[in-house]
C-alpha cells in the first residue's frame, strides 16, 4: 500500500511535480469549501519519490526548511526550484509597482504618457496632440 503526503502550498506541489513525484491518481487535489466562505486545497503525492527523495522532506524544504537545505546542500535541485519561485514573486512585485504608460492615438499621432503624470504635464502634451 502506497503512503501519500499532501501539501496546501502550491509552490511545494509544483516542486514535487518537477522532481518527478507521482500524484495520487484517484484525487490529486481535494478542495474544501468551508462554511465561512473560505476554500482550502490539498495536493496529494506519493511519499516516496525518485532518487530516494521523500515528499514530506521536499515540502519542508520548500516551506520552512529552505535555509537548512541551502546550508547543507547548496546545489540541491530544490534550491534552484525555490529560487525560481522567489524570482517570479520578485518580478510580479516589480510589475505591480510599475506605473503603466498610456498609449493615446489621435490624428495619426501616438503619445505615450505615464498614468501618473500630473495635470500640468498632461496639458503640455495635449497641445501637441
Amino acid at each position: 500500500m502506497e503512503k501519500y503526503t499532501y501539501t496546501q502550498n502550491i509552490k511545494a506541489a509544483a516542486a514535487l511535480t518537477t522532481l518527478g513525484f507521482k500524484h495520487k491518481e484517484s484525487s490529486p487535489c481535494v478542495r474544501v469549501h468551508r462554511e465561512d466562505g473560505k476554500e482550502t486545497s490539498s495536493f496529494w503525492f506519493e511519499e516516496n519519490g525518485p532518487n530516494g527523495l521523500r515528499a514530506s522532506k521536499v515540502i519542508y524544504w520548500m516551506t520552512k526548511g529552505h535555509a537548512e537545505l541551502e546550508e547543507s546542500d547548496a546545489e540541491h535541485p530544490v534550491n534552484y526550484i525555490r529560487a525560481g519561485f522567489v524570482n517570479r514573486e520578485t518580478w510580479i512585485d516589480v510589475h505591480k509597482s510599475t506605473p503603466r504608460v498610456l498609449e493615446l492615438k489621435r490624428n495619426g499621432k501616438i503619445l505615450y504618457l505615464s498614468e501618473n503624470a500630473d495635470e500640468e504635464t498632461r496639458r503640455k502634451f495635449a497641445k501637441f496632440f
